[in-house]
């Protein structure tokens, strides 16, 4: 059973199901493949999502794309910086 208890309108993060939705319609659809491992695994994501990713999907890279101004690793950035790292306009990315 599935259970959805937001209140507000969806967000830009979406359950398997509702991307294979959006997938398979005709949406403007923008997938970011975030995925990162801990510095002591040894996987790559960069070469896990160049050889099998959904199609279409950009990568984008949690080590580079941070709050530059905040002293601990991994914080978002602001909207001006996150649209420029993904390459849109922010009318289009947070509309």
């Amino acid at each position: 059973m599935y259970r959805h208890y937001a209140t507000g309108s969806p967000g830009p993060l979406v359950s398997a199901t509702q991307l294979q939705e959006a997938i398979n319609s005709t949406a403007a659809l923008i997938i970011l493949d975030c995925t990162w491992y801990m510095p002591n695994v040894p996987r790559n994501a960069v070469a896990e999502f160049q050889k099998a990713r959904i199609p279409g999907a950009r990568f984008f890279n949690l080590d580079e794309v941070t709050d530059k101004s905040s002293p601990y690793p991994h914080m978002l950035p602001s909207a001006n910086d996150f649209a420029d790292a993904v390459g849109l306009s922010l009318r289009c990315a947070f509309s």
